[in-house]
């Protein structure tokens, strides 16, 4: 293990060869999924070369360093084995810890979760169609986009509060993290709960938005120049904050602004979650209407049980489309609404 104080990095080296038969054993039978898969082959193929028995080293060298030469940065062929990738949501925890990021954009004032790659399209693709697969909702495709950036660097981004609420967080709230992303993470829930209640049209919600975002991703880096918050003082002040009342009202299925006096403009669609106990998604409605209509009651019923944060149980539903196994009637529900 190296330790570099000026810089504050820590490398872990393997180099006996016992030990990089272990990693190359390791890897053989678990594939990598990104194109540290192409990598890791190389790698193999070189070491391979490196330990047979008989051969003069310095025929071998060239040979090697033409392999060593393509891996990495230097990499420009991302071409992966045919149907080689295989998504699970503990796989997908640790490369969002080593790859993900989450952010607010100020200008739009709404969270971001992203993942960027050089190369890699079709791994991120498969991403997208495993986070909308997640889902017992319907989720339109857009809501997961995966686009090309930077030459050669391509992102997925999901900036859809309805999508990020009902699909996003219940699979990241399902697994154990173990780097400090998870704080990362921690805090961009805290910034979508305050969106969610109206906040950041205060200048008080927005100022604390602010601080929460200072120490988000490089920001919580022990190089980063930014100034260090007290984070347990932070994380009171954002439970204090968000024991208020909403600064949004409902009314006829639309977002009115109560600091502003004033309905949302701006991408003011909400959608309405109904959620069990457990925090899993029942089903999802694109407005109020359609939400009390499928329950039965008025839309005055609904919205009062959504500020009142109230529980039911929901009585039998029978429909078309969903089979007796997944008939949840007696259950124990609560009605949710979020901003698309």
């Amino acid at each position: 293990m190296k330790v570099d104080h000026e810089r504050a990095i820590v490398t872990y080296n393997i180099i006996s060869k016992q030990e990089i038969g272990i990693i190359i054993a390791l890897f053989t039978k678990y594939n990598l999924n990104s194109s540290k898969h192409l990598n890791f082959l190389a790698f193999k193929q070189a070491f391979t070369l490196y330990n047979e028995p008989n051969r003069d080293l310095k025929e071998l060298k060239p040979i090697i360093l033409g392999i060593i030469s393509k891996m990495n940065s230097k990499r420009t062929d991302y071409t992966m084995p045919i149907n080689h990738y295989r998504i699970t949501k503990n796989w997908l925890i640790g490369f969002v810890e080593g790859d993900g990021s989450f952010s607010y954009n100020t200008l739009t004032r709404n969270v971001i979760f992203s993942i960027a790659q050089k190369g890699n399209e079709d791994l991120l693709k498969e991403i997208a169609r495993f986070l909308q697969k997640s889902s017992r909702i319907n989720v339109p495709e857009d809501w997961v986009k995966v686009y090309l950036g930077y030459p050669g660097q391509f992102n997925l981004s999901v900036n859809n509060n309805y999508f990020i609420e009902a699909v996003l967080i219940p699979l990241f709230d399902s697994v154990k993290w173990y780097s400090k992303k998870y704080l990362d993470y921690k805090d961009f829930k805290s910034i979508l709960k305050m969106i969610q209640k109206g906040f950041h049209y205060l200048p008080e919600g927005q100022a604390l938005i602010e601080r929460i975002v200072s120490q988000i991703n490089n920001g919580r880096l022990s190089t980063s120049k930014r100034t260090k918050l007290d984070r347990n003082l932070l994380m009171v002040d954002i439970e204090e904050f968000l024991k208020q009342p909403s600064n949004y009202e409902i009314r006829e299925g639309r977002t009115f602004i109560l600091s502003l006096n004033r309905y949302r403009v701006d991408n003011s669609a909400i959608g309405v979650l109904l959620v069990e106990k457990d925090g899993e998604v029942l089903k999802s409605f694109p407005s109020v209407a359609e939400c009390a209509k499928y329950l039965g009651i008025a839309r005055s019923t609904v919205k009062r049980r959504v500020e009142n944060g109230q529980q039911f149980i929901l009585k039998p539903i029978k429909e078309k489309d969903m089979s007796s196994s997944l008939t949840r009637e007696g259950k124990l529900v609560t009605i949710k609404i979020v901003e698309s």
